[in-house]
C-alpha cells in the first residue's frame, strides 16, 4: 500500500478504536436468551472485509447497548467457505432459536431469501431514517428483492471498469487517459497492440466454463448491460430471450477470439487466469487491458503476493463504454452485501435501531477504507480518507450511478451457467453467435418455463 493509505488507515483506525472502547474484545459473542437479545450474523472468512465486519458490529454493540441497557447484542461470526456460509445460514433461518436478527447478507442471494421469506422488508424504516438519502439510488437494487421492496442496508459494493497498462497504450499510439467511447473503440486499441505488440496479449475478458461467475458477470454481463436489451426486464419480472444485445454480446467475443485480440481458451481453462494476469502480465508490460472489478489494486498493494507500488503510475483505469455510445455513455456490474433483518425478529423496532449504529457514517467510513472496497454511501465517497486509501476508488465509486446488479433472482445461478456454456462454445468455436444465443433462449424457456420469458 502507498504512502496515503496508511495514512488514511491511520486516521480510521482510530475512529474505531475511539467507537469500540466498550465493546466486546475479539471474536467473542454475549450469550443469547430472550426478546432482548439482538443475534447478529456474519461471514467471518478470515479475510480484511470479516475482521472489519467484526469491528464495526462490535462498534454497534458498544454504542446501542449503551443507548438500551435492557438490550443485549449477541455476535455470531460464521467461519465457512461461501458457499458453506450460505448453507449454515439457510439451517438457522429454520429454527427459531438460531433465527438471526441481523445478517450479513450477500446481494447474489438476497432475493431467494426474501422470497423464502427469511428476511424483512425494512421500506417504512428507511423511509424514516435520514442517513438512508446517502445511499444512492443505484446502490438500491442489491437490497431490492424480487417484489421490489427493501431487505437490507447495503455494506459495500463493486464495480467493473476498464485497467490499462499506461506504457503498453502509449507505444501503440494510443493517448492515455484513455476512456474509450463504444465496443469498436476497444477493439481498434486492441487492434493497435496487437500490430505494435505482438508479443503483448491486446486484452482480457473473462468467458468460459472454468472460470464460472467472472465468465457471467466480468465478461459477458458487461457487454451485455451495455446494449439495449437486459438478462431480466425489472418492469415485467421476466427473463429477457431473443434479444440482439444478447447475440452483439456473443459478437464482441468471437471477434475477439477469431482476430487473436484475447485470451486464448488455455488461457480461459485455467483457474489462476486472474491472478496471472495481474501478477505477472501487468506488472511486466505483457498486456495492454483487462476488463474486471474495483479490487484489482488488491494484487499490488503491500503484503499481498505481487507487491507492486508503482501500479498507482503505471496503471489506468476507464470506464466499459456502453456498445454504440448510446446513455448514459458507460456501464458496470456490481455485487456486495448488506445488512438484513431476520423475517422472525421478536423486536423490530430495536433490530432497526441496532442496524443504524451499525452502518453509521463511521463504521461505513471505517469498513470501506480497511475492505479497499467501493463505497455506498455519498458521504464516504466524498471523504479524503476514503479517497486518500486508493487511487483508483474514487473513480470506480463513481460508476455506482451507471451500474447493474445482477437479477436477484433464484433461477439466476442457472442462467449463469447457461451464460458460461455459451460463451464456452463461442471461445471453441462451436457455433455462430446466432446458432449459441438460439440455444441459450431455449435452455432459459426449459429452465424457468415459457411464462417467465419474453421474446424480443
Amino acid at each position: 500500500m502507498n504512502r496515503r493509505g496508511f495514512v488514511a488507515l491511520a486516521t480510521i483506525s482510530a475512529i474505531s478504536l475511539g467507537l469500540s472502547a466498550c465493546a466486546v474484545g475479539g471474536s467473542s459473542s454475549s450469550s443469547s436468551g430472550g426478546d432482548n437479545t439482538i443475534r447478529v450474523v456474519f461471514w467471518d472468512s478470515g479475510s480484511s472485509s470479516a475482521k472489519a465486519n467484526q469491528q464495526i458490529i462490535e462498534n454497534a454493540k458498544a454504542s446501542f447497548e449503551q443507548e438500551n441497557a435492557d438490550f443485549n447484542v449477541e455476535i455470531v461470526p460464521v467461519k465457512a467457505g461461501e458457499g458453506d456460509y450460505a448453507t449454515k445460514l439457510a439451517l438457522q433461518y429454520r429454527s427459531e432459536s438460531t433465527a438471526p436478527d441481523v445478517i450479513y447478507e450477500d446481494t447474489y442471494r438476497l432475493g431467494s431469501d426474501a422470497a423464502a421469506g427469511y428476511l424483512a422488508p425494512i421500506d417504512e424504516y428507511l423511509a424514516d431514517w435520514d442517513e438512508w438519502k446517502q445511499y444512492p439510488e443505484a446502490v438500491h437494487q442489491g437490497a431490492t428483492g424480487m417484489d421490489g421492496k427493501l431487505y437490507g442496508i447495503p455494506v459495500d459494493t463493486d464495480t467493473r471498469g476498464i485497467w490499462y497498462n499506461k506504457e503498453v497504450l502509449e507505444a501503440a499510439g494510443v493517448d492515455v487517459p484513455w476512456q474509450p467511447q463504444t465496443w469498436d473503440e476497444v477493439l481498434d486499441v486492441a487492434r493497435k497492440i496487437k500490430s505494435s505488440q505482438p508479443d503483448v496479449l491486446p486484452m482480457n475478458i473473462y468467458a468460459g466454463k472454468v472460470l464460472a461467475e467472472a465468465s457471467s458477470m466480468q465478461g459477458f454481463e458487461m457487454l451485455l448491460y451495455g446494449t439495449d436489451d437486459p438478462l431480466y426486464n425489472l418492469d415485467t419480472n421476466k427473463w429477457v430471450v431473443g434479444s440482439d444485445g444478447f447475440k452483439a454480446s456473443l459478437a464482441f467475443l468471437d471477434t475477439v477470439m477469431k482476430e487473436k485480440l484475447g485470451p486464448t481458451p488455455q488461457n480461459l481453462g485455467d483457474t489462476a487466469w486472474s491472478q496471472t494476469i495481474y501478477t505477472s502480465y501487468m506488472p511486466d508490460n505483457k498486456i495492454g487491458f483487462s476488463i474486471d472489478g474495483s479490487w484489482v489494486p488488491g494484487n499490488w498493494v503491500e503484503g499481498a503476493e505481487a507487491e507492486w507500488p508503482e501500479w498507482v503510475d503505471r496503471v489506468g483505469w476507464a470506464a466499459m463504454p456502453t456498445q454504440k455510445g448510446q446513455q448514459p455513455g458507460q456501464t458496470s456490474m456490481s455485487g456486495g452485501w448488506v445488512y438484513s433483518m431476520g423475517a422472525n425478529a421478536k423486536n423490530k423496532d430495536k433490530v432497526f435501531e441496532f442496524m443504524t449504529h451499525l452502518m453509521n457514517y463511521e463504521n461505513s467510513l471505517y469498513y470501506s477504507v480497511q475492505n479497499q472496497s467501493v463505497a455506498v454511501r455519498d458521504d464516504v465517497a466524498a471523504a479524503p480518507e476514503f479517497a486518500e486509501s486508493n487511487p483508483a476508488i474514487p473513480f470506480f465509486a463513481e460508476l455506482t450511478k451507471v451500474t447493474h446488479f445482477r437479477p436477484s433472482s433464484e433461477d439466476y445461478e442457472s442462467i449463469s451457467n447457461e451464460i458460461q456454456m455459451a460463451t464456452e462454445k463461442i471461445i471453441n468455436g462451436q457455433g455462430t453467435p446466432e446458432e449459441v444465443a438460439a440455444a441459450f433462449d431455449e435452455a432459459v424457456k426449459s429452465l424457468v418455463g415459457e411464462d417467465e420469458v419474453e421474446e424480443r
